[in-house]
This record gives C-alpha cells, structure tokens and sequence, in this order.
C-alpha cells in the first residue's frame, strides 16, 4: 500500500509522497480496519507534491461524481471514521457551493483546534495533513481515535 516505502522506489525519499507515506505507515493500519476508517482525498486519480504548486490542476481533476460519492459515504449509514486535513476540509466548503455537494455537511464551526462532527453514524475528524511536520505530534492521537471508534463508534 505504500509504494514510496519500497527499497526499490528510485527516487528522493524526502519529497514527493514519501513523507506522507512514511507518517501513515505509523499509525499501523491495515486493510481489516478500512471498512470504518477513511482518510479523505478529493481526487479520485493518484497525485505526489502538493496542489498549491498548480491549483488550476488540482480544479481540472476534480470529478463531480467523485465529489459525490464522497458525500454519499459521509451520509451514508457506514459508521465511518473520516479523517480530513483542514486544507481538505476547506476544499470542501469551495468546492461544495461550486458544485452544490457536501450542503448538508456543516462547516461553519471550525475554529477550534480539533473540529469534529458527527454525520449519522458516521465522523468527521479534523487531522495534520500526512505531509506537514505537525503530523508527528498527532501520530499517537489518531492512532487512539481509531481504535476507540472501532471499540465505540458513538
């Protein structure tokens, strides 16, 4: 599942998705634990290196149907544990009035440090992005968050 972490992978292991990868490989997941737990992306193709170097890009891959499909297993009765980078988070809220997805999913309060909400069954978490420093310091927490959900998922 990671393929950056492979000892064949032929290039720098300090940029592109190697750091995320590596700050995910942490948590020690696997895929019994993928059926409640989601880490949110907004494209549905593979990308490395971070969207702000071509926005534009980042808008032309964005799939409409993809965009749904999230927002259907957000409210969908799933009991998911979705964690989001808040960089996602505010993605969602643009890209939800451009494309009148993700309405009924209030983002309005999200000044606290740690924002949360729960969907039906199912739960927003507000996370690090897998590549930004911050990460290291929130490893353990999610890592709790999981496995209190998969005990208790209320």
């Amino acid at each position: 599942h990671h393929p950056f972490l492979l000892d064949e992978y032929p290039f720098n292991r300090n940029k592109a998705g190697v750091p995320f990868h590596r700050n995910f490989a942490k948590i020690g997941l696997d895929s019994t634990h993928s059926k409640h737990i989601s880490f949110l992306e907004l494209l549905d193709v593979p990308t490395i290196g971070n969207k702000s170097e071509n926005l534009n890009r980042f808008y032309d891959l964005v799939s409409v149907s993809h965009l749904e499909y999230i927002e259907d297993l957000i409210l969908g009765e799933g009991r998911k544990l979705f964690f989001i980078p808040n960089g996602v988070l505010n993605d969602i809220k643009l890209l939800g009035k451009t494309h009148r997805v993700f309405e009924s999913i209030n983002l309005t309060n999200r000044n606290e440090r740690r924002y949360s909400q729960l969907v039906g069954g199912n739960r927003i978490q507000q996370i690090y992005h897998f590549s930004a420093w911050q990460i290291h310091g929130q490893i353990d927490e999610i890592r709790s968050d999981i496995f209190s959900w998969l005990r208790n998922p209320k």
